[in-house]
């Protein structure tokens, strides 16, 4: 079992196109900020990391003409005894909804134990979810949990961090 979490996310970089990145050290993090969030993605994160324990991943989107786009880190599992493969999603935008035309370029930085074995990526398109119940259950299937402590009104009593 791998065990991850995400650390921190945002809408501005400077990635042209998605990059995927592996941190080890304290060093190579502050390296990639420099070169690749730079000021436009805000201060730089610290804390929070053992990294004698732990390290970091990191998913650029690249450019993107509204901030209707999102990317998220879907999950993280070993595949073969010397590989983990973490998917990735990008979010389209809600059609219909009128975004301002900017152009953003997300990225989310992931937490995860150090643990032996070739870190791998893989990509895929998926549709936002807003969040709407239709019939039975919640609106992530009978066995999420993400809509129990956000208010959202649905009838399982949330679920605004909808993935």
């Amino acid at each position: 079992m791998v065990v991850w979490r995400t650390y921190h996310r945002g809408l501005m970089s400077g990635a042209k196109q998605t990059e995927t990145y592996v941190f080890e050290t304290e060093g190579q993090f502050q390296n990639y900020w420099s070169k690749v969030i730079g000021p436009i993605g805000g201060k730089m994160p610290t804390g929070g990391i053992d990294w004698s324990r732990e390290k970091l991943v990191a998913v650029n989107l690249g450019s993107r003409p509204n901030p209707g786009y999102e990317i998220v880190v879907a999950s993280m599992k070993r595949v073969r005894s010397a590989e983990i493969l973490v998917t990735f999603q990008e979010k389209l935008p809600i059609p219909g909804m009128n975004y301002p035309q900017m152009t953003i370029s997300p990225f989310v930085i992931v937490k995860m134990d150090r643990i032996p074995g070739l870190i791998t990526f893989k990509g895929e398109t998926v549709k936002s979810n807003i969040g709407i119940i239709k019939g039975q259950g919640n609106c992530c299937g009978d066995v999420c949990r993400c809509c129990e402590n956000c208010g959202c009104g649905c009838q399982h009593g949330g679920g605004k961090d909808h993935k």
